[in-house]
């Protein structure tokens, strides 16, 4: 009887512990004789769940696809994994394109290089779910990586690749000789993307004409298609541009409106590589991207890349067929214009070197021709170094920016104002003599309200964020005008100011602004540390509007934001705008959200965008 209890127990705890390792154990395959038990892997996970041995694969055939392994399967925590594609030579070009992508959101990252270190230009860096776009490489190599840490893991990418002689093949719109396109009739762009004048500009319409292959829209009319109306139908997007037609792709960048010229000028922000330090600015009345001097950023024709080599390609087709396919009978016809300005391009680089070689470095200011004084005088004139998550707003006269981070991740607190009436426009650095310098920001906000700026909140050079808010009253009014009282009543501030007599000293001539401290006399401050948030002036209540964000909470840790709060300017007092929200946001309601921007329209706030 005590043996076939003893049985029974050791037949119940065998059979627990085989339940227990089929439950934890779910990959593994079982193998059973009489006298033991034994696990073995399959081979075909064992393959898969492998660790990276962090090495790397090296493609060279011309078409290929690369995957973190077998599909079905996540990839493996802790992965370390590249892959490095290279053509023949450095001129060919390699194309990328996912056809599926799912990574930890902000954890586990795939990078892509234009090159075969990690020092190579960066394509781009890719989290989460959503597809990346297509990739090129010009160096004839791309370095592929992914990284993910050791928790969460999902299913990964896949991608495929191919190597070709031109970009993009000439989307079949061309020949490719000498590794450059050569487009067909009407077709431009170095990869010939893009008819030169799509849809004939309208000119049936009567919206504009195709000249040289670029369109001319009529009064009234704008965009890329000169199908952008003074007062459009509502609900429809319109295409004005794109990457390669001038404007630099980057990211944390500003952009301001300007009615009196109809332009969108757009400063700094990053590549992902560099910060960008340039001022483009996009004319909507001739629909194209100029610097600010005025110059064109970029020839849709690209006449200074085309050599004797192709040239000669183009001539070795005599046949009347092939002359009308590449467009030798057209007007607009990309080769017709090259061969037809040839002759005087030539001409003009022969003036422009002769120009220059009668200025060296012996040559007094006397002997510079005038429109070089000129030039140089508008090239080293003062104006903000490059920098990213600044802020700016239109004032009278133009637009400021404010603060910002460098490239080397330092802040500043420098205020510049662009004076677009001026010709070509200038750079002005205000508020220098400033007695009160508000601290070095990024992420924060600088909003117009009457005559005062007001700068609020952003993430400060320790990582903390800031819930302070700063004012400064535009030169303009304060030129010969006293100063108002300090905001709040703040007697070590107001001391900077204030003279024996009681008044406030009015603006010199080389005064260009003073910051001010301003007080909140209610509300709760420490509610709205806020980072990359959105704030708008309402002047019906004189309140500025704040939505979104990052928002630091217990222990310094930070959430995103959908709270939306109102500082009135009169009373200097913040209160939070409460609205019904629902669990399951199945409602017209936006999700919390930083990185957006915001606008006022008559008494609605609109949101755009944000992560």
């Amino acid at each position: 009887m005590l043996k076939l209890r003893i049985a029974r127990f050791v037949r119940l705890r065998t059979l627990t512990c085989l339940a227990f390792l089929l439950c934890v154990c779910p990959i593994q395959r079982w193998e059973t004789r009489a006298d033991r038990i034994t696990l073995l892997p399959t081979v075909q996970h064992l393959q898969h769940h492998a660790p990276c041995d962090r090495s790397r694969k090296v493609f060279t055939e011309p078409y290929g696809e690369i995957s973190d392994g077998p599909a079905g399967f996540n990839y493996t925590q802790d992965s370390h994994c590249e892959w490095l594609i290279k053509a023949r030579n450095d001129s060919q070009f390699i194309t990328l394109t996912f056809h599926s992508m799912g990574t930890e959101c902000a954890y586990d990252y795939i990078y892509v290089y234009d090159g075969d270190s990690f020092n190579s230009t960066l394509l781009g860096s890719f989290s989460g779910r959503t597809q990346p776009q297509r990739l090129v490489a010009r160096s004839g190599s791309m370095l592929i990586l992914m990284y993910s840490d050791t928790n969460y893991v999902l299913d990964g990418f896949r991608a495929s690749y191919y190597i070709s002689n031109c970009l993009n093949n000439c989307h079949n719109h061309g020949k490719c000789v000498g590794h450059q396109c050569v487009c067909h009739g009407e077709w431009v762009l170095p990869d010939c993307e893009s008819e030169a004048c799509p849809n004939k500009c309208g000119e049936s319409q009567g919206r504009g004409k195709c000249v040289k292959g670029i369109c001319h829209c009529e009064k009234g009319f704008s965009g890329r298609l000169c199908d952008l109306y003074i007062n459009p139908q509502g609900g429809n997007w319109r295409w004005l541009a794109t990457d390669a037609e001038g404007m630099t792709p980057r990211a944390a960048h500003t952009a301001v409106y300007l009615k009196e010229h109809d332009a969108l000028y757009v400063f700094g922000g990053y590549d992902l590589n560099n910060v960008i330090n340039s001022l483009q600015i996009y004319r909507f009345s001739s629909s194209q991207w100029v610097d600010e001097w005025g110059l064109l950023l970029q020839d849709h024709n690209y006449s200074q890349k085309i050599n004797a080599t192709l040239l000669k390609a183009v001539l070795q087709h005599k046949s009347e067929d092939e002359a009308k396919l590449w467009g030798l009978r057209s007007d607009v016809s990309f080769f017709r214009n090259i061969l037809y300005t040839l002759a005087e391009s030539n001409l003009h680089q022969q003036r422009s070197s002769q120009l220059i070689a009668d200025v060296n470095a012996n040559t007094t200011n006397e002997q510079i021709p005038e429109y070089f004084e000129d030039i140089l005088e508008e090239v080293t004139d003062n104006k903000p170094e490059g920098r990213y998550g600044h802020a700016a707003d239109r004032v009278p006269g133009g637009f400021v920016i404010f603060g910002g981070k460098n490239g080397n991740g330092s802040f500043f607190n420098d205020l510049w104002f662009y004076n677009s009436t001026e010709s070509g426009g200038k750079w002005k650095q205000w508020a220098r003599n400033s007695k009160l310098k508000p601290p070095k920001v990024a992420r924060h906000t600088i909003t117009l309200a009457g005559e005062y700026l007001y700068l609020f909140g952003g993430s400060l050079e320790t990582g903390e964020f800031s819930s302070k808010i700063y004012r400064l009253r535009l030169p303009i009014y304060t030129k010969n005008k006293f100063f108002e009282h300090p905001v709040g009543d703040d007697e070590s501030t107001s001391s900077a100011y204030e003279n024996d007599d009681g008044t406030f000293n009015a603006a010199d001539e080389d005064d260009d602004g003073q910051w001010e401290f301003v007080h909140p006399r209610g509300g709760k401050s420490l509610d709205v540390r806020l980072a990359a948030h959105s704030t708008v002036y309402y002047s019906a209540t004189n309140s500025l509007i704040v939505f979104g964000g990052i928002m630091s909470s217990l222990a310094r840790f930070s959430k995103l934001s959908d709270r939306i709060f109102a500082f009135q300017l009169d009373k200097l007092h913040w209160t939070e705008i409460l609205y019904p929200r629902t669990a399951l946001r199945d409602t017209n309601i936006p999700h919390e959200r930083a990185f957006h921007s915001a606008t006022i329209s008559g008494n609605y706030m609109m949101v755009f965008g944000g992560s």
